[in-house]
């Protein structure tokens, strides 16, 4: 009996340790599956946030590509100002001046009318200035500072670039062919097609010069502003000084002996042109009156 009591005693043992042993087993596989699975999944999220750059930087590539330039706006800016000084002569000084510090000079000037008074002040005078453009405003109102009154003003602006731009073109264009009649001309062995290139090649470069000389003059006017400019001088109502006072009495006085010797020069030039009138004319016929009225008093007697 206590035999058997131990047998089963045993053989309820062993189920014991043969169901912890493999629920180890299975424990430390379930950990390694689990721990795989963690390890893919991290695996796979960071291959996930690694994809999203590189998806990114794709479309970067065009950026790399290089863009063409802009042309830079040729505008050319002119102006044109009237205004009223104390001095034209003086205005027109100080205006040489300012367009000197301004980039430029002075490119003509006129005196339209002479002063009332003295006639050695001008009345009016119109400058033309040239200036550099970007500089065109600061002279504009160093100009202004001169006049007391602006009374006329007019700044103009024009864009040139589609002209600028189709000359340049031209000129390359032009050039480039003149190089082909050049090579052309150094192959070339009869003599009509030397002339033939060479009349070419005489034309094309008769077009780059005309072309060139158009862009300098756009490149001249585009660096440079134009700036006409009229002085107009004050006019009193009136004007009374010691100096003045002097000037109009020596011009009546003046007056005076002009009219005089006016008068007298009159005289002797009419008595000059009356006294053969009268001896060759009214004294004849004075006499001959008077004879021919004696005879009829004596035939009426």
């Amino acid at each position: 009996m206590g035999a058997d009591h131990r047998r089963p005693g045993v053989c309820k043992a062993r189920p014991t340790r043969a169901f912890f042993v493999p629920m180890t087993l299975r424990g430390a596989l379930c950990l390694v599956i689990v721990a795989a699975l963690a390890v893919s999944g991290c695996k796979r999220e960071a291959d996930a946030g690694a994809s999203p750059p590189a998806a990114a930087a794709a479309p970067a590539e065009p950026a790399s590509t290089p863009t063409p330039n802009p042309v830079l706006r040729k505008v050319i800016r002119n102006a044109d100002l009237a205004m009223t000084v104390a001095s034209p002569g003086a205005a027109q000084r100080e205006a040489g001046k300012i367009a000197e510090q301004h980039g430029g000079y002075l490119a003509s000037s006129e005196s339209l009318s002479t002063a009332s008074e003295d006639g050695e002040e001008p009345g009016s005078v119109r400058v033309t200035l040239r200036v550099a453009s970007d500089r065109l405003d600061g002279a504009l109102d160093a100009l202004r500072k001169l006049g007391k009154h602006v009374g006329h003003e007019n700044i103009s602006s024009r864009d040139v670039t589609d002209e600028w731009v189709d000359l340049e073109a031209r000129i390359k264009t032009q050039k480039k062919l003149e190089e082909q009649y050049l090579e052309i001309l150094k192959n070339a062995s009869r003599v009509d097609d030397l002339l033939s290139v060479q009349k070419q090649l005489a034309e094309v470069r008769g077009e780059i010069e005309k072309a060139e000389g158009k862009k300098r003059l756009l490149d001249n006017q585009i660096t440079l502003s134009t700036v006409t400019v009229t002085f107009q001088g004050e006019r009193q109502l009136v004007a009374l000084s010691a100096g003045a006072f002097g000037r109009a009495a020596r011009r009546a006085s003046a007056d005076t002996v002009n009219v005089g010797a006016g008068i007298v020069i009159g005289g002797i030039r009419l008595a000059g042109v009356l006294l053969p009138v009268f001896l060759l004319v009214l004294l004849p016929g004075f006499l001959l009156g008077r004879s021919a009225l004696r005879r009829l008093l004596r035939a009426a007697a």
